[in-house]
C-alpha cells in the first residue's frame, strides 16, 4: 500500500476478517488447553507412576514431546492465519478464502522454537527431569 492510497472497506471485508479472526482464536484456545492437558496427564502420570524411575521418565518425555509437537502445529497455524489477516486486510475486495498455502511462507521450525513455544515445554521437561533425579 503506498502513501496516499486508500483500502476500501465493505461489510464483506469485514466478515472475512471477522472469519479468519475466530480462527486465529480457535488455534489461539487449543494451544492454551494444549499446555492445560499436558500438565494434566503429567500430574496423573506422576501419581499412576511405577516404581522404575527410568521407565516413568521416559514416559513423561514422550508426553512432554507429544505435547510440544502438537502445540508447534497450532502455533504454526496461528501464525499462518495471520499473515492471511494482513493480506485480506491489505488488499481491495475480498473473495472469503480461508487457503493460507499462496500467503504465508512461514516454516514450522520457526514455530517450533518460538520463545512461547519452546521455553514452556522446556520448564516441564526441567521439572520432569529434577523430579526424577
Amino acid at each position: 500500500m503506498k502513501n496516499g492510497e486508500k483500502i476500501e472497506i465493505t461489510e464483506h471485508k469485514i466478515k472475512h476478517l471477522e472469519f479468519i479472526q475466530g480462527v486465529i482464536e480457535r488455534t489461539v484456545k487449543n494451544s492454551f488447553l494444549l499446555k492445560g492437558w499436558c500438565l494434566t496427564v503429567l500430574f496423573a502420570l506422576m501419581t499412576l507412576s511405577t516404581s522404575e524411575p527410568e521407565v516413568s521418565k521416559r514416559l513423561f518425555y514422550a508426553v512432554v514431546i507429544s505435547f510440544y509437537f502438537l502445540d508447534t502445529y497450532f502455533l504454526y497455524q496461528e501464525e499462518r492465519f495471520i499473515d492471511l489477516y494482513n493480506y485480506v486486510r491489505k488488499k481491495s475486495g475480498t473473495d472469503f478464502s480461508l487457503k493460507v498455502k499462496k500467503i504465508s511462507k512461514k516454516a514450522l521450525l520457526s514455530s517450533a522454537f518460538s520463545f512461547k513455544n519452546a521455553f514452556f515445554y522446556f520448564i516441564i521437561a526441567l521439572i520432569v527431569y529434577f523430579v526424577h533425579f
